[in-house]
């Protein structure tokens, strides 16, 4: 296979402002030190970096495939010399009539700014992102993790029970919140979204949806909740994985959080404060099946890749049956509760570094 022939100004590839991670095998790893969450960002990308040449060369403009702008493009919200930049990128398209590849990582939905870039014809890849008002040129990307493996976390075959547990661990406001502004903030929005109205407003949804399955999952006689339900956000910034002593806490926390994956049949995946779940990858990468609620959400390639054959799938407004879902789900399966293989992930990331990604 010949490798996909990328445009960048080459002044742009020393920047120290965060690149695409698809530029890494090309320009490098970013200095993580330099981040507050470097924990989280170290070995994620050694692999592809490793391998990435085989899949992509630098180009001149007129050669090149595809252009593609060189930032994080939710970077320019803040960076004014940002915004000069993609005007600049925009004249590059205009003069040489070739696609321009954009990658966006933030837990907004991209939907909701994707009229203002300057570009005509965009290929648009990101995380969070809604079913519903997907145009064409926007795809679905995964999120990156760092391997579980690699931090010493060993996926192993769980023996069937009678009953299904069902794990999470992590952040459900308002579960778990002390009273104040913040917790009663997030009971008005859980009770806007159990009555339907946060669509309406025009209010995100953020952890109601996580919060209503838990709840229902809770309250079961058909399965065994096995949550630790966390009064603070992994990235809290007094509490969380980058506090201060943030490599001995994140440790601990990173070892509750995938010791629960392992220790349970089955882990509740469902958007936090993006349309997207982190916990969805990680899951599949220990082995264990997704609990997936789909909340209009967009998963990589789902027109090739049927992803309800490997998770168990609840649409939202389906959460009043979730606990019933599972244990007939369970009842039905094999003698042996395993989960979708292993090298899934690794799988999905090397169709994300292939033609197809742009077909």
């Amino acid at each position: 296979m010949k490798p996909v022939k990328l445009f960048v100004d080459s002044k742009d590839l020393t920047s120290k402002l965060l690149k695409a991670p698809l530029l890494y095998p090309l320009t490098g790893l970013p200095e993580w030190s330099l981040f507050h969450d470097r924990d989280l960002r170290v070995n994620v990308y050694d692999k592809y970096v490793a391998e990435g040449r085989r899949y992509f060369e630098l180009s001149s403009l007129n050669d090149c495939d595809y252009i593609i702008y060189p930032f994080e493009i939710n970077l320019h919200v803040n960076l004014p010399e940002l915004q000069e930049k993609l005007l600049t990128y925009a004249e590059y398209e205009k003069k040489v009539n070739k696609p321009v590849l954009i990658f966006y990582a933030n837990d907004l939905e991209v939907n909701r700014w994707m009229s203002n870039i300057p570009f005509q014809n965009p290929i648009i890849f990101a995380s969070s992102l809604f079913k519903s008002t997907q145009p064409d040129y926007l795809h679905a990307q995964p999120a990156f993790i760092k391997d579980p493996l690699s931090e010493g976390f060993t996926p192993y075959i769980r023996q069937k029970s009678s009953e299904a547990a069902v794990g999470f661990c992590g952040f459900a406001a308002p579960m778990g919140v002390p009273w104040g502004k913040y917790r009663i903030q997030e009971e008005v929005r859980l009770l806007l979204d159990q009555l339907g109205l946060l669509k309406r407003m025009n209010l995100d949804a953020f952890h109601t949806t996580r919060v209503r399955a838990l709840k229902k999952i809770n309250r079961s006689g058909r399965v065994k909740a096995n949550f630790i339900i966390r009064s603070f956000s992994a990235f809290d910034s007094t509490q969380g994985l980058f506090s201060e002593g943030k490599e001995e806490r994140a440790k601990r926390l990173r070892n509750q959080y995938f010791t629960n994956i392992l220790e349970s049949d089955y882990v509740l995946c469902s958007r936090g404060h993006g349309n997207f779940s982190f916990r969805f990858y990680e899951t599949l990468a220990c082995s264990r099946i997704p609990v997936f609620i789909n909340t209009d959400s967009v998963l990589p390639f789902d027109t090739s890749i049927d992803w309800k054959r490997y998770c168990i799938w609840i649409d939202a407004p389906d959460i009043s049956r979730i606990d019933q879902r599972i244990a007939q789900f369970h009842h039905s399966s094999p003698r042996r509760v395993s989960a979708v293989a292993i090298g899934l992930s690794e799988a999905l990331g090397r169709i994300f570094v292939t033609r197809r990604l742009f077909s």
